[in-house]
């Protein structure tokens, strides 16, 4: 994968009208593996914009194709992922780990102490993904307070509610 084609920046208003197409590319892969039909939900454009408004939505281009974004918020005081989404065709090429590296980067040189997401614990791009990456699942116990709200409304929408896990990765 030549890294000199590839770009990360903040989000501009312009780069928003192309999110929700990425979203529903990427989520293809989450359709054939669950055998559902159902990949239409995508992140509110309200959320999308207030990201791009606080400077926590980022997007990734390879050559001059958007090819994902990420989409944060401040949970408990500390970046969490709302949405990393990476367009169906440019999957498994390692695009993410690029975007996920500067995004941990990013956080590091903010200051914060560590990073939240909610996934799936079987789905093998998912928290097994999220693992090798150095995340970790948090024990239900110890899940801080707006990151346990955001689980509970993950575990709610999913389609497969029992495998929603909340991980961390510590900076």
């Amino acid at each position: 994968m030549p890294e000199n084609n590839i770009s990360i920046h903040l989000a501009t208003i312009d780069d928003l009208s192309s999110l929700e197409a990425i979203e529903k590319s990427a989520a293809r892969k989450f359709q054939e593996y669950l055998n559902i039909k159902d990949t239409d939900t995508t992140v509110p454009p309200q959320i999308l914009y207030q990201a791009q408004n606080e400077k926590l939505l980022w997007v990734i281009t390879y050559k001059t194709d958007k090819i994902g974004f990420l989409c944060a918020r401040l949970l408990d005081g500390q970046p969490h992922i709302e949405e990393f989404s990476i367009d169906f065709n440019y999957q498994g090429n390692g695009y993410g780990r690029i975007f996920l590296d500067f995004f941990t980067g990013w956080a590091r040189k903010s200051g914060y102490k560590y990073i939240s997401l909610t996934s799936d614990k079987i789905i093998p791009w998912n928290a097994p993904y999220y693992s090798r990456l150095g995340f970790q699942e948090i024990n239900p116990d110890e899940i801080m307070p707006e990151l346990s709200l955001t689980l509970a409304k993950d575990i709610e929408k999913s389609p497969k509610p029992e495998n929603r896990i909340a991980m961390v990765l510590r900076l």
